[in-house]
């Protein structure tokens, strides 16, 4: 019984903190190379830098680099974006984005594929983000 009792008394405290949800913030810098083609469509390289935290007490900084495609209207063709998050204690962790919102923000998914010391646990998780934009400034909030 004193070994079933240690048992819970492990586990439960285990499994409760394994389902919590994940959730970060991004906030920071945003830098466009835009090129406009005849048609209006446009190509722009991307990057944004800036402060990370999340709910488990971390912070660090961030910094994202990639391409977006986008029809005339806004609306985005393609998003292809590789983030590399580094908190204070030099654990990082690395997502990619998906969004078919318009280019002026809206929610999307990020996707984290690797992770070193306390992120190892969410490699692997799929988040889903909302992107906010203020002249240079990009507000982003994600919830895993």
């Amino acid at each position: 019984m004193k070994k079933f009792l240690l048992f819970m008394i492990m586990t439960v405290p285990l499994s409760v903190f394994a389902s919590q949800k994940y959730e970060f913030e991004l906030n920071g810098s945003f830098k466009e190379i835009t090129k406009t083609l005849p048609d209006k469509s446009s190509f722009s390289s991307l990057n944004t830098f800036g402060a990370f935290s999340d709910n488990r007490g971390n912070i660090g900084k961030y910094e994202c680099d990639g391409i977006r495609e986008a029809f005339k209207n806004g609306k985005l063709i393609n998003l292809n974006i590789l983030c590399e998050i580094n908190d204070k204690d030099y654990d990082k962790f690395w997502m990619k984005a998906e969004r078919d919102t318009d280019k002026s923000g809206g929610v999307g998914t990020y996707h984290i594929i690797e992770g070193t010391g306390k992120y190892k646990g969410v490699i692997g998780k799929k988040c889903t983000y909302a992107v906010t934009f203020f002249d240079e400034i990009v507000f982003i909030r994600a919830i895993c």
